[in-house]
């Protein structure tokens, strides 16, 4: 049984195989806050739809694909980031990933964006036409 009252999923890869179905689905329903290597080192997820995911709480994002190897595909089309403050390595080791379409994300409040396409051999396409960089 998941607790319907955790905010923090944090490396959550290391929870047991038999909750994981549990964990999917409470993950795309919550209020999560932390979400900081959800996907961490998923070397054999190869595309990842995330548009109903619930992010609008979400504070911390990095590391969240980080070591993907051979995701090619990812749907983030309705990623609510308007509260994220920090995305670093949010997408590095996604040495297959040729695509990705950021244009959604809004980045008012990220202070960390370090190294978050680093490794990213792949990308062809990259589109972060709405990102705030701050310097």
């Amino acid at each position: 049984m998941i607790n319907n009252k955790i905010k923090d999923f944090s490396y959550s890869y290391y929870i047991p195989h038999y909750y994981s179905s549990k964990i999917i689905k409470y993950i795309f329903k919550s209020n999560l806050t932390k979400i900081d290597c959800l996907f961490y080192d998923c070397n054999s997820l190869i595309s990842l739809d995330l548009s109903n995911f619930n992010t609008e709480n979400i504070i911390n994002m990095a590391f969240l694909f980080s070591g993907c190897k051979s995701i090619k595909s990812l749907n983030l089309s309705n990623f609510n980031t308007e509260n994220v403050t920090n995305m670093s390595n949010m997408f590095s080791g996604c040495e297959s990933l040729e695509s990705l379409d950021l244009s959604n994300f809004n980045t008012e409040y990220v202070t960390n964006m370090g190294s978050m396409f680093s490794e990213c051999k792949s990308l062809k396409s990259l589109n972060i036409s709405n990102l705030i960089l701050k310097m």
